[in-house]
């Protein structure tokens, strides 16, 4: 039916005289503009009632891309846009009357004020994107001379906001990489290449610079046969400050004999393994369970006993690693064993020393339980709305009690405990604290609930 009625229109505009073309084409532009006023005042209203938490969605960015189908760009510009109108109403009139686009007035809100916003909206009226950054960079050039005194252009120009087209950048592209075919893969394997240098050395230098010799260097690369295959592979741009050059240079150095062609990918990869190995909680509880099952086999070996499988002993380490589940479940021999075993003194706990008796329920989250809940909710947003829709925000998440800590809720009761994106969070509290209550640590007012 759609096909149909789109067929039909087709054959209905092509039927129009030339001056009707026009007049019609000319109007469906003005049509378009009010029902972008239209949209973004909605939108606004949508936003400050925060309407998408409830249906399961992080943001309104999300909602847009996601519900709506808009692409990430056109949702930006519109969201911004909208939130500017409500500070700043003649953008309104001015793209309703098509003297401003939402890309011109995506550019010019860094430099927009209650003071200047109708003269930097006149003057960007017949400008072209380009044309409108390189006024925005002038002015925020003229404003950081005005304001530093001493500064000069080259300066202020390194200081100032970077350009749209500067930010970071993730590109995913198809590139092909010749590799050798299995005969010959397997004789180039066996083979060391002349002067004792390392292999991986030389495909590495071989796929970035010049072909490589096998053998005694009797036989070139080139003569090899080859096949082209497809890799999928990312290209990531970003503007950096001179001090993390000078980091980076600092890394390279340093891991020059682990990566001796010392490229950016082997440091920036480097990095960003030895980060993930102390704050994954994945990779934490990997490292738990395999101490586990390290610890069962040990502990089987030197009492013969009938032990609990390394699975349950892995669990009972991940989730109470400070009791030894061995010792309960284990055989009659190795309880004995420990019993009779000579005493060990340990140190005095603060408690003793103090006297104190520590919280029966600490607001204080385990990090145990953290990385329980972060496997169990898979690192993403527990919360589903009504129809069942799940929230898909992987940032910004936080740890939320179900049943509230303030109303007597546990913290070291994993099933207490849920991963939640900021946004459904403070949906929780305001559902549970009210909204009056909830204002009160709200930093902005367009933020209330």
């Amino acid at each position: 039916m759609k096909n149909q009625n789109s067929l039909c229109l087709s054959i209905q505009i092509q039927k129009l005289q030339n001056g009707e073309l026009l007049s019609k084409l000319i109007f469906l532009a003005q049509e378009e503009r009010k029902l972008l006023i239209e949209f973004l005042v909605c939108l606004r209203e949508f936003d400050l009632r925060k309407l998408y938490l409830e249906d399961g969605y992080s943001s309104l960015f999300s909602y847009l891309t996601q519900c709506l189908g808009f692409s990430e760009g056109s949702a930006y510009r519109r969201i911004q846009a909208a939130r500017l109108s409500f500070k700043y109403p003649l953008i309104l009139e001015r793209l309703e009357h098509g003297k401003l686009t939402l890309s011109a007035l995506s550019a010019v809100s860094q430099i927009l004020t209650q003071d200047n916003c109708a003269v930097v909206l006149s003057e960007c009226e017949k400008l072209t994107k380009r044309g409108v950054e390189k006024y925005v960079a002038t002015e925020q050039v003229r404003r950081m001379q005005e304001g530093g005194g001493a500064t000069t252009a080259c300066e202020a120009t390194a200081s100032a906001p970077v350009p749209p087209r500067f930010r970071d950048k993730i590109e995913f592209f198809a590139a092909p990489d010749m590799q050798l075919t299995d005969k010959h893969s397997n004789a180039q394997t066996n083979e060391q290449p002349s002067g004792g240098q390392n292999t991986n050395n030389n495909v590495a230098n071989q796929r970035e610079c010049e072909p490589a010799f096998t053998g005694g260097g009797e036989k070139q690369a080139a003569d090899i046969p080859r096949i082209s295959v497809a890799k999928a592979q990312i290209r990531i741009q970003f503007t950096a400050s001179a001090e993390m050059m000078d980091e980076i240079e600092e890394a390279r150095a340093i891991l020059s004999h682990r990566f001796p062609n010392a490229r950016l990918e082997d440091i920036f990869g480097a990095a960003l393994n030895a980060f993930l190995d102390k704050h994954s909680p994945k990779r934490r509880i990997d490292r738990r369970n395999e101490r586990a099952i390290k610890k069962h086999t040990e502990h089987k070996l030197k009492y013969d006993g009938e032990c609990i499988s390394p699975r349950e002993c892995a669990q009972a380490q991940a989730t109470q690693p400070n009791e030894c589940e061995l010792t309960k479940e284990c055989s009659d021999k190795t309880k004995t064993i420990a019993k009779t075993a000579p005493e060990i003194t340990k140190p005095a706990t603060k408690t003793e020393l103090t006297g104190e008796t520590p919280p029966t329920n600490s607001r204080h989250i385990s990090q145990a339980v953290r990385d329980m809940v972060w496997q169990r909710d898979q690192g993403r947003c527990s919360y589903v709305s009504p129809d069942g829709k799940r929230c898909d925000e992987t940032m910004f998440l936080e740890y939320h009690h179900e049943h509230a800590w303030a109303q007597g809720g546990s913290s070291q009761d994993p099933a207490n405990i849920a991963l939640r994106c900021k946004g459904h969070n403070a949906l929780a509290a305001v559902q549970v604290y009210g909204a009056a209550h909830m204002n009160r640590f709200s930093r902005q007012h367009a933020h209330k609930y």
